[in-house]
């Protein structure tokens, strides 16, 4: 298998990944069903914890593929990991750190105020590392858009369309209308990953041109 071939299936299998994960993402409205679907946030950020280096692994064979742009590849790779980092950190504090936390102290009346504000400040560094994480992927597609158009090696129109995606979705971060909610959150990386896999599509398929 080539390096392109490789690269562009973890872009795809790790966009998956990821997708799946917003599918199965539980919404927990009370401690009780936090401590009941304790398995399910577990298994699902699981999930998205082993997909995020299988798609830095991709981003780095399409950096690979478009390093002659001495700019925009290595600042969209840079910032893309910046975005992964702390998605990851989103991942560990609302899916492994909140469900164990709850599940220690839920039947400890003693501990019922502490947990609703240890909870609480869980929640809030959630939706921080995810925040940071919209706006580094949306500045990411841009660059990677703008490497794909100046370097040629994949057809113009993907970088167009991926400056596009990206321009739309820091946009809808910036208004609010993408926010960190399950929906929000959910809506962002569907628009993001739907790119992604084309992207993977044309490492797969494509030939990469001789140097000139």
């Amino acid at each position: 298998m080539t390096r392109d071939r490789f690269s562009g299936l973890a872009l795809i299998i790790g966009s998956l990944g990821i997708l799946v994960t917003m599918a199965l993402h539980p919404s927990p409205d009370s401690l009780e069903a936090l401590v009941r679907q304790k398995a399910i946030a577990i298994g699902t950020h699981s999930l998205a914890l082993a997909s995020i280096p299988i798609s830095f692994l991709g981003f780095l064979g399409l950096y690979e593929r478009l390093k002659k742009d001495h700019v925009l590849a290595p600042a969209a790779l840079v910032t893309h990991g910046f975005g992964m980092t702390a998605v990851m950190s989103a991942a560990v504090v609302s899916g492994l750190v909140a469900p164990i936390v709850a599940e220690r102290f839920a039947q400890d009346l003693n501990a019922q105020q502490p947990l609703q504000v240890v909870l609480s400040y869980n929640g809030h560094l959630n939706m921080a590392f995810a925040m940071v994480f919209m706006y580094a992927s949306s500045i990411a597609l841009v660059l990677w858009g703008g490497a794909i158009i100046r370097s040629r090696a994949i057809e113009p129109f993907v970088g167009w369309l991926g400056c596009l995606v990206g321009l739309a979705a820091l946009a809808g971060v910036l208004i609010g209308f993408l926010d960190t909610s399950v929906h929000g959150f959910g809506l962002f990386v569907l628009g993001t990953a739907a790119w992604t896999v084309l992207v993977g599509v044309y490492l797969m398929r494509s030939v990469p041109q001789a140097a000139s």
